[in-house]
């Protein structure tokens, strides 16, 4: 494999004149959004699991006919993406997406167990009495009662922090596992690799193009951080652009992205797709 470097302002100038004769890229973006926002809104009472669930699964849907598109474009200059790229590419990629998507889910439920085993042997249960005052405190909603309550409780306070480190340590486990195959869904379009094997891909990429990829990486940190900078603002106005910008950005980085792939392993680029006839 060949490592062509490209800098992140080549690959933002690539990207941005791509995105400017294929806006239905943002515009997909924008649909999937509004879906989500549409569905978390109807919930009450917190979110349903089942749901959180099934929009991941119908975001990997999505991802595959969007990197299709990308794909398109990024190997034929000039050409202009359609729904019909967009289709064929859930067609053509949503099921390896999906098995990829499924044993996702069953990392994050046995780091869950085994975190929830070490919880049960390392931290002992708090007292019948304690227990009890903790679950009508929490049902009240009175969260001044509560914390006071968990301030005049030594032991409580131990009990919390254990947990809390266990849960920490576990989830930067599993943060560093999904840095790891952050490339997957991508190298199952580029490169028409199942979930094993794009899992490898990624991990093998991140080792040897960490240093180029830094600028990228960077990018993609400061993009969020400034959203949530806005939305600390607490202006509405604000966060409404910046939630545009936002979107326009997370539209352009996977663009960015993916060029960046395609530029690294060329020569592992599976030839363009149809959709199979019916």
């Amino acid at each position: 494999m060949t490592l062509q470097h490209t800098g992140i302002r080549a690959l933002t100038a690539r990207a941005w004149a791509l995105l400017q004769n294929n806006w239905i890229l943002f515009g997909i973006m924008m649909l999937e959004t509004l879906f989500s926002l549409f569905l978390l809104g109807g919930q009450a009472g917190g979110l349903n699991p089942l749901l959180f669930v099934l929009m991941i699964y119908l975001h990997l849907v999505v991802l595959g006919g969007w990197f299709y598109q990308m794909k398109r474009i990024a190997l034929q200059p000039g050409y202009r993406t359609t729904w019909g790229d967009f289709f064929s590419g859930v067609s053509l990629h949503a099921g390896r997406m999906l098995v990829g998507g499924g044993y996702l889910l069953l990392v994050l439920l046995a780091v869950m167990f085994v975190s929830s085993l070490a919880i049960n042997f390392v931290v002992p249960a708090p007292q019948t009495e304690v227990l009890t005052e903790l679950q009508n405190l929490a049902a009240a909603g009175d969260n001044q009662k509560l914390w006071a309550f968990v301030q005049g409780q030594p032991e409580l306070q131990a009990q919390i922090g254990k947990v809390l480190v266990i849960f920490f340590a576990a989830m930067g486990v599993l943060g560093l596992f999904l840095l790891s195959i952050f490339f997957w869904p991508y190298n199952v379009v580029l490169y028409g690799m199942r979930w094993r094997e794009a899992w490898r891909f990624s991990r093998r990429f991140m080792l040897q193009a960490w240093r180029p990829l830094l600028p990228l990486a960077a990018a993609w940190v400061m993009v969020h951080v400034f959203f949530v900078l806005s939305a600390l603002t607490g202006q509405v106005l604000v966060v409404m652009l910046t939630y545009m910008a936002y979107l326009l950005a997370k539209t352009l980085l996977p663009l960015m992205t993916l060029l960046f792939l395609v530029d690294y392993a060329p020569e592992q680029l599976t030839p363009l797709e149809e959709e199979p006839a019916a």
